[in-house]
């Protein structure tokens, strides 16, 4: 009876070993491992770091870990297309910017080749060109001493240039006209005068003048 009873106790351990899922063979651990990554494993983290037991994932050890290598590869995927897309969108925006270089240096050159055209002259706000004779006022003016004094006429002078680049006026710019339509032109005269700006001072002739009808001005 005892040999029967122990060989009865050897049967139902064989067949409860061999009746047992395969799943349950075997213990399931998760770590993670230096790179951060989370790890489904059979056996203990080879660093030694705290493992926790995962009781949940005895079963199914390699469909759990075909899950988590394939949602991984995924997200490599994700990731390397992500920087595909960013990788593109700098070589594009490159591009564009040299081929914005290339039309502005294009066009610099054809600006250059062409002729400068020479700006039209400017008028003045009356609307006129050249020199103005604005106002004059005209006097005389002794020179000399005792006998020798001699009378000159001098002439107050307002000019203004009416042309848009500085003008230079001179003595034979300003010519007096006479009654007698006789003309005289004063001695040793000399202005500068800016684009449109106007001109004050005196202009003396080297005589006497009878009244000044008008006077004209050229530059």
């Amino acid at each position: 009876m005892k040999l029967l009873g122990i060989v009865f106790v050897i049967g139902f351990s064989l067949l409860t070993l061999i009746c047992a899922p395969k799943g349950q063979a075997e213990d399931i651990y998760t770590y993670t491992d230096k790179d951060g990554n989370t790890v489904l494993s059979n056996i203990r983290d080879p660093q030694k770091q705290k493992a926790k037991k995962n009781e949940a994932g005895k079963r199914g050890l390699s469909s759990n870990i075909q899950l988590h290598q394939k949602e991984r590869k995924e997200s490599e995927k994700i990731l390397e297309a992500e920087q595909r897309r960013k990788q593109q969108m700098i070589k594009e925006q490159k591009e564009a910017e040299e081929r914005s270089k290339q039309k502005t240096k294009q066009a610099q050159q054809v600006t250059e080749q062409q002729p400068k055209k020479q700006a039209p002259q400017e008028q003045a706000k009356t609307g006129r060109t050249g020199c103005e004779i604005v106002d004059f006022s005209q006097y005389e003016r002794m020179i000399g001493i005792g006998d020798s004094i001699v009378a000159r006429t001098c002439v107050d002078l307002i000019i203004r240039n009416n042309d848009s680049v500085e003008r230079n006026l001179t003595s034979t710019g300003i010519v007096a006209v006479l009654k007698n339509d006789q003309s005289q032109s004063p001695e040793k005269f000399t202005a500068g005068i800016k684009p449109g700006g106007i001109y004050k001072g005196t202009a003396c002739f080297g005589k006497y003048l009878t009244p000044i009808i008008k006077i004209e001005c050229k530059f």
